[in-house]
C-alpha cells in the first residue's frame, strides 16, 4: 500500500507525462514564453535581495535538486 507522498508522485509522474504529449498544451507553453521573454519576465525576481535573472519555479527546482543531491559544494 503506497502512502501519500508516494500516490502524489506517482500522480504527478502520470500528469506530467500526460502534459507533455498534449500538444495543444505545448504550443499553449511556447506562446506563453515567447509573451513572457517580450517582457523579460525573468529578470522580476530576486532570491535573497539579489537578482537572479531566471523563472521562479527554476529556483524552487534547483533547491528541491540541491536538497536530493546534496553536494560538497554549490
Amino acid at each position: 500500500m503506497m502512502n501519500q507522498s508516494e500516490v502524489f508522485q506517482k500522480r504527478n509522474i502520470e500528469f506530467i507525462a500526460k502534459g507533455s504529449a498534449d500538444p495543444s498544451f505545448l504550443e499553449l507553453t511556447k506562446q506563453w514564453f515567447r509573451v513572457a521573454n517580450s517582457y523579460e519576465y525573468s529578470y522580476h525576481y530576486e532570491w535573497l535581495s539579489r537578482p537572479i535573472i531566471q523563472y521562479p519555479q527554476d529556483i524552487v527546482a534547483m533547491q528541491e535538486l540541491i536538497w536530493k543531491v546534496k553536494p560538497d559544494l554549490v
